[in-house]
């Protein structure tokens, strides 16, 4: 009777030291993973930084491509409209002062 005793302590110790193993992985994969959620949670955070700063890069190089469209939509309505004499331009082929 005594070997029919000590194999199913042997068995609850076997299964008890394998818990632990098996809790102390656990805690380490657990750990794991908050950090990898932290890591993906700081880059998601910066990809979105990049995108902000991207679209409100290119919002300014809309602003900057309108602005010059306008500017040289006027001048060339000034151009066109144009009642000065040739002196008064001195590129103008009418003459001018050299």
């Amino acid at each position: 009777m005594t070997d029919d005793h000590q194999t199913p302590s042997r068995d609850q110790s076997d299964v008890a030291a394998r818990l632990d193993e098996l809790d102390g992985r656990l805690t380490d994969l657990e750990a794991a993973v908050q950090a990898l959620r932290g890591y993906v949670g700081g880059r998601r955070g910066a990809v979105a930084s990049v995108g902000r700063r991207a679209d409100a890069a290119l919002a300014a190089v809309d602003r900057i491509e309108r602005d010059r469209q306008e500017r040289t939509t006027e001048h060339d309505r000034q151009n066109t409209g144009d009642t000065d004499s040739p002196d008064d331009h001195p590129d103008s082929t009418g003459g001018g002062k050299r």
